[in-house]
């Protein structure tokens, strides 16, 4: 079998590489979820519950992607047939807040987990919770600005320029 993958190094993807691994974050654990997806020049995964985006610097073939192999320096990554990735501007509604508009926060990702946490926590409506896990992959980018916009149900996160991801809320 021909292997129809991509194997990803630090040395030569540069900060592709990190932030793909970030991406990776939000597969999810179900069968199909499983995997990541780059079309529209953006690599893509959710879990149903958030969606990670991120725009890579590279050129990459479109396609379904599955982790073949994820080290702290290595990523290795096939292609796959016969996956439909979620048609993800779906999962965003129609009252997702753009670039453009004023974020309610704004922070360091090396600022303290207990300082950001606190921040959102305090952004949410007492009916409404969130998944800690979430922003402890929120704030584990490589670096950057993240900006942070509480709209309906659901927070959606700007990163450096390069990156975003929306989370959907808990209901208590």
């Amino acid at each position: 079998m021909n292997f129809q993958g991509l194997r990803l190094i630090p040395k030569t993807h540069h900060n592709d590489f990190e932030w793909i691994k970030w991406v990776t974050k939000a597969i999810g654990t179900e069968n199909w979820l499983n995997y990541l997806n780059f079309d529209d020049g953006l690599w893509k995964a959710t879990d149903g519950h958030r969606i990670h985006f991120y725009e890579p610097e590279s050129e990459y073939k479109v396609g379904n992607y599955e982790i073949i192999k994820k080290a702290r320096n290595e990523l290795i990554l096939e292609k796959i047939e016969n996956k439909n990735f979620p048609d993800w501007n779906s999962i965003l509604n129609s009252h997702t807040p753009r670039i453009f508009d004023e974020p309610d926060l704004v922070m360091e990702s090396y600022n303290s987990i207990d300082i950001i946490l606190a921040k959102i926590i305090r952004l949410i409506p007492d009916a409404h919770a969130i998944d800690h896990k979430f922003v402890l992959d929120l704030i584990s980018v490589p670096y950057g600005e993240i900006q942070i916009t509480y709209y309906g149900n659901q927070i959606t996160c700007f990163i450096a320029d390069k990156a975003a991801a929306v989370i959907m809320l808990l209901r208590n």
